[in-house]
Formats: C-alpha cells, sequence, structure tokens
C-alpha cells in the first residue's frame, strides 16, 4: 500500500513539470511554497501511517466513523 502512495510520487512531480513548461516558474517568494509542501507531506504521511494502523488493528468502526465525518465535511464544504 504504501508503494502505491509513493508511486503517485511520479505522477504529482510530472504535472508539475508539465505546468511549469506550459506556464513558466513566476514564485518571486518560494519558502511559503517549500513550507506548505513540507507540510502537507508530513500531515499526509501521518494520517496515511494512522488509518493504515487502525486497519491493521481491525478497528473499523472508527474508521467508518472518520469515512463519515469527513465525506459530510466535504459536502458541507461544497455547498458553501
Amino acid at each position: 500500500l504504501w508503494l502505491n502512495f509513493l508511486s503517485a510520487l511520479t505522477a504529482i512531480l510530472g504535472a508539475i513539470v508539465l505546468q511549469v513548461a506550459k506556464h513558466g516558474v513566476q514564485v518571486t517568494e518560494p519558502l511559503p511554497y517549500v513550507l506548505g509542501s513540507l507540510g502537507a507531506f508530513i500531515v499526509g504521511y501521518w494520517s496515511i501511517g494512522f488509518l493504515l494502523n487502525l486497519l491493521t488493528q481491525n478497528k473499523y468502526k472508527i474508521f467508518g466513523l472518520y469515512c463519515f465525518f469527513v465525506g459530510t465535511l466535504v459536502l458541507i464544504l461544497e455547498m458553501l
């Protein structure tokens, strides 16, 4: 499963390269982008590890509640 997550990095990096080739780079302050990307990577890595830990311990009710609340939150945010 981790291999699937890591293989997505090649697709993401490829999309970045295509966008930069198409639009060019016009970043005057790269620090917010670097910090935002690093923060997203750390939180995403931790979240996937946490959820995989729940699933390996057969705690499907907790995972189901998580899916329900995240799905509900996404629907509410899309309605706004």
